[in-house]
Parts: C-alpha cells; sequence; structure tokens
C-alpha cells in the first residue's frame, strides 16, 4: 500500500502497471470489492484469503480514482492470526526455525498458558486489548539452540492499573529468581532446579496471587525447545537436578487470571563455562503500549 501511495504522490507511470498486476491475482468477489470507491464495503473470509490485500487495492483505487489525499488514509486490519502468520514470515526470512508456531493471545486468552491459536479461533485485535506474545526458533543449521522469549503488550495508550499490578508481581518473580541463579554461580554454589522455582513462586504467593501461578518457572533448553537438562520445577516436579554451567534455560514465572487476562514473563539465561549468567532475549521491564 505505501508503495502505491508513493507513486501515486510522485506521479510515477509505475503506479499503474503495479495496481494492474494486483488487481488481475483478484477474484471476482475481490475485485468487486475494490471496483466500490463510494459507501462502506464489508470483506468477509477467512484468514490468509486475503482481506488486507483486497482492502489495501481498494484504497488504492479511491486514489487513483479521486483526489483525495494519500496522508489522510488509514487503513488498519489485524487479527492474532495475522500476527502470527507475520511472525512465522518473519522466521523463514532470517532462516529461523521451530517445532511449533509461536503464541499470539488476546485478553482472556493470555489466561491459558496453554493457549494456541488456530484458524478457526481467529479474533481481530482491538482498541483496548491485552496481548501476549509467545516465541521460540533457532537457526536453521546443525547444533544451533533455541531461543526461547514471551513479551506482553496492550493496544492502548497505556495499561490500566491492575494489568501494571500483575506485571510488576511477575517481573519482581522473574528478577528474584535471576538474581538467586546469578548469585549462585557466583558464589559457587550448587542449585538445583527446584530452588529456582520455589524463589519466583515466593515472590508471587506472597503478593497473593500464588493460586494463579499454575505451571513450572522454566525449562532446560538446548537443541530442542524443552532440553533433558534441570528444570525450574517445584510444582509439576521436585527437580532436584543441579543447574550445570554451559547450560541454558528459560526464566517465566506468569499469573493467570481466568476471564480477564494473564502476564507471563520470559526470557533465557545462559550460563558461561566460567559461572557468568547471560540474560538472552532481552527482559521487559514495562508493559509495552501500541497506541
Amino acid at each position: 500500500i505505501k508503495n502505491i501511495q508513493n507513486f501515486m504522490m510522485q506521479g510515477s507511470t509505475k503506479y499503474n502497471s503495479i495496481y494492474d498486476e494486483m488487481y488481475s491475482k483478484l477474484n471476482s468477489a475481490q475485485k468487486t470489492a475494490v471496483d466500490q470507491i463510494d459507501g462502506p464495503v464489508m470483506v468477509v473470509a477467512g484468514p490468509g484469503t486475503g482481506k488486507t490485500q483486497t482492502i489495501g487495492l481498494r484504497i488504492a483505487n479511491i486514489l487513483k480514482q479521486t483526489q483525495l489525499n494519500p496522508q489522510n488514509i488509514l487503513c488498519l486490519t489485524i487479527t492474532d492470526s495475522a500476527v502470527q502468520q507475520k511472525l512465522i514470515s518473519d522466521f523463514t526470512r532470517e532462516n529461523l526455525v521451530s517445532d511449533s508456531p509461536p503464541i499470539v493471545a488476546v485478553n482472556s486468552r493470555c489466561g491459558d498458558p496453554h493457549y494456541a491459536n488456530s484458524s478457526k479461533n481467529s479474533i481481530a485485535i482491538r482498541k483496548g486489548d491485552f496481548l501476549l506474545i509467545d516465541i521460540w526458533a533457532k537457526e536453521n543449521k546443525p547444533k544451533s539452540i533455541y531461543g526461547d522469549i514471551t513479551h506482553v503488550a496492550v493496544a492502548a495508550e497505556r495499561p490500566t492499573e491492575k494489568q501494571k499490578k500483575i506485571f510488576n508481581i511477575v517481573r519482581s518473580a522473574q528478577i528474584a529468581a535471576t538474581e538467586l541463579v546469578v548469585n549462585s554461580f557466583t558464589q559457587k554454589k550448587e542449585l538445583c532446579g527446584w530452588e529456582v522455582d520455589e524463589c519466583a513462586r515466593t515472590v508471587i504467593r506472597e503478593a497473593g496471587y500464588g493460586e494463579f501461578f499454575i505451571h513450572r518457572t522454566g525449562h532446560n533448553i538446548g537443541e530442542s525447545v524443552h532440553g533433558s537438562g534441570a528444570n525450574m520445577d517445584n510444582l509439576e516436579m521436585h527437580d532436584v537436578r543441579p543447574v550445570l554451567l554451559s547450560t541454558c534455560f528459560s526464566i517465566e514465572p506468569g499469573i493467570y487470571l481466568p476471564g480477564e487476562f494473564g502476564v507471563r514473563l520470559e526470557y533465557d539465561l545462559y550460563v558461561h563455562q566460567d559461572g557468568r549468567v547471560e540474560i538472552v532475549g532481552g527482559a521487559q521491564d514495562e508493559i509495552v503500549s501500541i497506541l
């Protein structure tokens, strides 16, 4: 759309050829929608069927047939499935692979830590929605190691006070667990997986939300996203295996409020051979506002 608008503004003859080429690829119903330049048009179709392209070409046709300034047009169409497909496309472009698609959860779906997107349950992302995105992938080459991160955002100018409160509790739990790992290796003290989980869980429990933290704090990561080493787990199992040098694992505490929203913050820790602990994937210190 931006390219077509640029050509239009520049008076380029290339504008018409691009428009004509894209228009020729539409089916008859899509062409009918594009040809209708007056009044509202509703485009109803499933994920990945070309709704965005149809709406974009309709705008291009309006620009072509009228004197409307392109800068006065705002075109937005987005669903959770569309965001997921964009992430998958980005993986391909960056030569990354994953064992399963990323998670893009909206509102109450963020409150389900096991939520999985599908074309049958796709919903639009609207102003005011709370978002959780969980992605994991690795380089498409032998012996590569996974990265696994989760961040949250709001489609609003600012999050609500309750959203900020839950976020801050989860972030405090993540920081506490990370500091335990760092201090243990600095002091050369043995650290078991269950201890890391209990550290994060204690922060959330003392804040009054222990019953809403319903999974382990982290998992080992290797050539598989769920590796064979120690997990940060004192819930699903009491993992007494030590956290070893030269290993990677996630730190991902969460609070899940059924019917409302959920916050999970995830990055990975890599313990170097010399005991240095590195955060991989970046820490999130506040809820991202995307409006």
